[in-house]
């Protein structure tokens, strides 16, 4: 008799497990899901931006394409999944010194920068230190014991002063 209950057991809980994952399954169908495909970079230079980019990050130049219509030009470069399209357009601006610097850029709302996580982050900007990439912010430690939160960061500026940052999780 106990062996009955046992295998009974069993298959309703066999049976209960296919229908809560038939559940989860049919919840993650239904959501819509997406991954960082590219960031766009306005630059003064396609060349000079795409040379820094792959000399002092290690990304790749793939492909290459012009909007005569519209004054454009523009470079693909590639790090695994992610790109990065460099543009230059006939009417580009210079970018304006507050959003040079990574505190002066957090005081004004929008988009800041892009951030790209590494295994070891003193490691990689001593790297790039000997690259000759400017570092506006050096490798620091933040932490909110209050929310468990705590990571190492820094930041560095391409060679249009965009800011990119760098994050090694803790």
């Amino acid at each position: 008799m106990k062996t009955l209950k046992i295998t009974f057991t069993k298959k309703i809980l066999g049976i209960a497990l296919l229908l809560i994952s038939g559940l989860l399954n049919a919840q993650v169908e239904n959501k819509t899901t997406f991954k960082p495909l590219h960031l766009v970079i306005s630059v003064p230079d396609v060349e000079e931006a795409a040379n820094w980019y792959i000399e002092k990050l290690d990304f790749v130049a793939y492909k290459k394409f012009n909007v005569p219509e519209k004054g454009l030009t523009a470079q693909l470069l590639k790090m695994d999944y992610f790109e990065l399209m460099l543009m230059k357009s006939k009417d580009s601006k210079n970018t304006p010194e507050h959003r040079k610097n990574t505190f002066t850029d957090l005081a004004v709302q929008g988009v800041k920068r892009i951030a790209f996580k590494v295994k070891n982050l003193d490691k990689y900007i001593t790297k790039l230190q000997q690259r000759d990439v400017k570092i506006d912010v050096p490798p620091r430690l933040f932490e909110d014991k209050d929310n468990q939160v705590a990571f190492k960061w820094a930041v560095i500026k391409d060679n249009n002063n965009n800011l990119i940052e760098f994050v090694e999780e803790l």
